[in-house]
């Protein structure tokens, strides 16, 4: 599978720019920053983000076949 990269400084948080892009008609991608302001965990519990990690969302379109 081949991922449209979209590289960001500083986000509020990867997953709502996942969800804007698919909103977009993006089918698969990968959301990556240095820093994020307000982001997610599992669950919606609080995500802490220290400078200088990695924060990433990915997504993709999941084809049924039954």
């Amino acid at each position: 599978m081949i991922y449209k990269i979209f590289n960001f400084k500083k986000v509020n948080s990867t997953n709502d720019i996942a969800i804007k892009k698919v909103k977009k008609g993006f089918t698969r991608g990968l959301i990556q920053a240095g820093f994020q302001k307000k982001g997610r965990g599992q669950r919606g519990k609080k995500w802490i983000s220290y400078k200088g990690n990695l924060y990433i969302s990915i997504f993709f379109k999941i084809d049924k076949k039954i």
